[in-house]
């Protein structure tokens, strides 16, 4: 996996049709697919692949995918952009301090979401929560992509995002726990967390190739930051039909009705 990931890092360097890039993608993808066929095969596997054949947890893991290449470009793009100075005709001139205060609402929205997950999961339910917050921030670079003329359209995108991803990300952790056994809980959430990190490493790497591809007098041109807009809308369009397949929790029987009742003894 560490040598599909430098493979990936280093294209915006290398290119991707780079014999060094694709050699380490390639190595990367054989050495994967080696493992998995080793650890389903063994008696006492690392991580039971049979477990990521649960309808659950692969599109849980799919979501995660889809969702962390789509946020995790947001962190390339966003200050670059807010960064370039106004002459681009495009970029609005800030510093790095002023650049980072665009992402605050982002952060808020997620904090925020983040700490009121669970009252959003008992009462709509994990899997609305996955679809919603994949909606919302598709909508976030939806809007950017076609509005980005002013400072608040960014303020805008930003505080869709805080909520989308807030909804999604708590959601994922919801589902892929309880997808699984009580004893499989660690291992298939840490399973989702790289398939997110992968999802991120992928999608923050195009995103620098459309911008490195896309240079005018030496300056980055804006259709290589739209083209990274509409990708990540893009992504997050395929996640809420992931999160749409991902099978509804079934509702336990509460205890306490069988406890009530009377034995046939009296």
């Amino acid at each position: 996996m560490t040598l599909l990931l430098v493979g990936i890092a280093q294209t915006s360097v290398w290119g991707w049709g780079s014999p060094k890039a694709l050699g380490l993608i390639v190595a990367g993808l054989i050495g994967i697919a080696a493992w998995v066929t080793y650890e389903a095969r063994s008696d006492n596997p690392l991580v039971d692949m049979t477990m990521m054949r649960i309808r659950g947890v692969w599109t849980t893991n799919l979501a995660a995918f889809l969702l962390g290449a789509g946020m995790y470009s947001s962190f390339i793009i966003f200050p670059e952009f807010a960064q370039l100075p106004k002459s681009t005709g495009f970029g609005f001139g800030s510093s790095v301090l002023d650049a980072s205060l665009y992402l605050l609402p982002s952060a808020a929205g997620m904090g925020l979401l983040g700490s009121v997950t669970g009252k959003i999961a008992r009462r709509f339910g994990s899997k609305h929560a996955l679809v919603t917050g994949s909606a919302v921030t598709g909508l976030a670079f939806f809007w950017f992509a076609i509005q980005h003329a002013h400072p608040y359209d960014m303020l805008i995108c930003t505080a869709l995002l805080g909520i989308g991803i807030g909804l999604a990300f708590s959601a994922l952790g919801n589902l892929i726990v309880g997808a699984v056994p009580a004893h499989q809980t660690g291992v298939a959430s840490g399973m989702n967390t790289v398939m997110r990190t992968l999802g991120g490493a992928l999608g923050g790497q195009i995103s620098a190739t459309f911008i490195a591809d896309n240079v005018v007098h030496g300056m980055p041109a804006l259709s290589g930051f739209t083209d990274s807009y509409w990708m990540a809308t893009g992504f997050l369009i395929v996640c809420v039909f992931a999160g749409l397949l991902v099978p509804q929790a079934r509702k336990a029987t509460a205890p306490s009705t069988l406890a009530a009742e009377p034995s046939p003894a009296g």
